[in-house]
């Protein structure tokens, strides 16, 4: 048989058999390794100097060159590389793993083959069964003690929000008027890259960045920073604060003591903007509902519902003022203090 004249075409999923379609969802563990070991490698890197031949990036890589070869042709048939007289160079989707694309998936596809994420995945079913995260069990310590016990991880991990962040900083900034307020406080806002949004769009106002001595210490250059643990204390006069993706990594009981603080910190006229994903029947997604599953595991975290923050938040002397969708998937809580 003459294989190049078969069709280079996925079948319709439709006219599958379920079986097949089980297959290629469960076969998803490879690709993520695969994807894993292509930003492990630098490979988007060095074939942003020019095409390479087999050879040259091995060389380049470190590795054995029939090994490679086999990697380079799973990343080819994903459509993550390219291959043009014997050379290998970037597509769109490799240009994305380099370092210094702008929002680089590299950190995220790191970070997704650590053990912290592979090894913890591994155990779904205990977690299922136990009802609480594994993951102090498996690495004796909570995530985020193990981040900063690996500071290499815990930057890797600050970069992939921060390539996330970029995506959704430019809605939030664009559905609400941050310009009523004079000072506003990022509550754990890692390396400040919406502190430094804000900051572009906004005259005589100042942003704090609030997060871990550790963290605001790599932050970017140019920005207000303070250090402290938001279980602790949080820092007083601020008219607006802001929780970005912060309480989807707590259980109820950790999210009550992050709330109760920023309560006692605020002014009577504050604002508190939550922003999160809500889990609502309309705006389910399967990367929401992974997100989901993948804060269970590693920190007894949860995405919520409307009604979850309005009680987390009704508990803790607030309540909502409005909803703020935004054209991402991240909705905006404005809540209010009450007496």
């Amino acid at each position: 048989m003459n294989t190049k004249q078969l069709p280079n075409q996925v079948p319709n999923q439709s006219s599958l058999p379920p079986q097949a379609i089980l297959l290629d969802m469960a076969l998803g563990f490879m690709r993520s390794q695969i994807i894993h070991a292509a930003a492990e490698l630098k490979i988007g890197d060095i074939l942003q100097k020019g095409p390479k031949s087999l050879s040259e990036l091995a060389r380049e890589t470190g590795t054995n060159s029939e090994t490679l070869k086999r990697l380079m042709r799973a990343l080819i048939v994903l459509g993550i590389f390219r291959q043009k007289n014997k050379k290998y160079s970037l597509n769109p989707l490799g240009e994305a793993l380099c370092t210094n694309a702008p929002m680089s998936f590299q950190p995220f596809a790191l970070l997704m083959g650590d053990k912290s994420w592979w090894n913890t995945w591994g155990e779904l079913v205990q977690t299922i069964k136990s009802g609480q995260s594994i993951f102090n069990n498996l690495f004796g310590m909570d995530y985020t003690e193990y981040l900063l016990k690996n500071p290499q991880v815990g930057h890797i991990s600050s970069l992939t929000m921060e390539s996330v962040a970029a995506i959704h900083n430019p809605a939030i900034i664009n559905c609400f008027n941050f310009h009523e307020y004079k000072k506003i406080i990022d509550i754990g806002g890692g390396y400040g890259s919406l502190v430094f949004a804000l900051l572009q769009n906004l005259t005589d106002v100042d942003v704090i960045l609030f997060d871990l001595p550790e963290v605001v210490q790599n932050s970017q250059k140019g920005i207000h920073k303070m250090g402290g643990n938001f279980f602790q204390e949080i820092p007083s006069g601020g008219d607006l604060y802001i929780l970005k993706q912060i309480l989807h990594d707590w259980d109820d009981k950790n999210c009550h003591i992050i709330l109760n603080n920023c309560r006692e910190a605020m002014e009577q006229n504050g604002r508190l903007l939550i922003i999160e994903q809500i889990l609502e029947p309309e705006n389910l997604t399967p990367v929401g509902l992974l997100f989901d599953l993948h804060m269970m595991l590693l920190s007894d975290g949860m995405e919520r519902t409307l009604d979850q923050y309005n009680q987390l938040l009704k508990n803790s002397g607030f309540k909502i003022k409005r909803l703020i969708p935004t054209v991402t998937s991240l909705h905006m809580i404005e809540a209010i203090p009450v007496s």
